[in-house]
């Protein structure tokens, strides 16, 4: 199954408007997800920007982007390059790729009614925008391109004879293959996302582990 994650900071306009046209062009079965550092759902006033193009986004849940620790996807689609420093280390290591578009919810100033005009305009704006960048991810072979990277590199580790695991400074582990499967006796699905330390205690790693000396 492919998976794709769409970021961003703000209040997560961006990344429902990704997602709406996402579902247009991803294959099936793909999973698509919305992350902000806050998470949420989605605005009236993007829900109603996203009817004009015909799209209904007002079933699209924004989750908090630490969620993303847990989470597998082929591709990330930071939209501001905020999102992607914050972006927390995933299982599988997914590429990830900035778009770095505006935010409609910039701050304005001014009467009600010329900050209303403004903030209307910069939602199209930032809507077609979007809409663009993902007719061109998509129709361009580039999201088959970008996800395919990581099924290139589970292939090569898991086509390794010696057991590997990576894990992130926090422990987590990211990535199992198929002989420290055999080797442990664990499975990828069991052990992905969770700390090595509390899946194998007792300075299992030997002596020259540097992560094992820390509590």
């Amino acid at each position: 199954m492919k998976g794709i994650a769409f970021i961003s900071n703000g209040d997560g306009s961006r990344v429902v408007m990704a997602a709406g046209f996402a579902r247009s062009f991803v294959p099936e079965g793909t999973t698509i997800i919305c992350a902000t550092p806050a998470g949420g759902s989605p605005s009236p006033a993007v829900i109603a920007a996203m009817k004009e193009s015909g799209i209904d986004v007002s079933d699209i849940r924004i989750h908090p982007i630490d969620d993303l620790e847990n989470s597998r996807s082929d591709l990330v689609v930071a939209i501001c390059e905020k999102a992607r420093e914050a972006c927390p280390p995933m299982p599988g290591t997914p590429p990830i790729v900035t778009w770095n578009i505006h935010d409609p919810a910039a701050p304005a100033s001014g009467p009600k009614e010329a900050f209303d005009t403004v903030s209307n305009y910069n939602l199209r704006s930032t809507r077609d925008s979007i809409e663009k960048h993902i007719e061109e991810l998509f129709s361009m072979g580039y999201f088959k391109a970008l996800s395919n990277v990581n099924t290139f590199f589970e292939s090569v580790l898991n086509n390794l004879s010696d057991g590997i695991i990576v894990h992130d400074f926090n422990k987590r582990i990211l990535h199992f293959n198929k002989a420290a499967e055999k080797i442990t006796g664990h499975t990828a699905a069991d052990v992905i996302g969770k700390s090595c330390h509390d899946i194998f205690p007792g300075g299992f790693c030997g002596p020259k582990c540097n992560f094992c000396d820390e509590s």
